[in-house]
């Protein structure tokens, strides 16, 4: 089963690790939760749909059942 999670906004934080700064992009799940992913990750490492956002598993789908595919949509121009 495919989710969407719709674009919020980009916020820049500091990695614990390295001290330096991570761009991360944060998404409204359909089902309400929130949540935040490293936006350099999205730009290149993530598969893309046929309308070209970016696919990610579902870090909300249910464990039990195959893995999720999430659209991370984006608003248009």
């Amino acid at each position: 089963m495919i989710h969407v999670a719709n674009y919020i906004k980009d916020i820049v934080i500091q990695d614990p690790d390295t001290g330096g700064d991570v761009e991360v992009t944060l998404f409204k799940h359909q089902n309400g939760g929130i949540f935040g992913m490293d936006a350099s990750y999205l730009e290149q490492v993530a598969e893309e749909s046929t309308g070209g956002n970016p696919v990610v598993p579902d870090p909300f789908g249910d464990l039990e059942n195959e893995v999720n595919d999430l659209v991370l949509e984006y608003p248009e121009d």
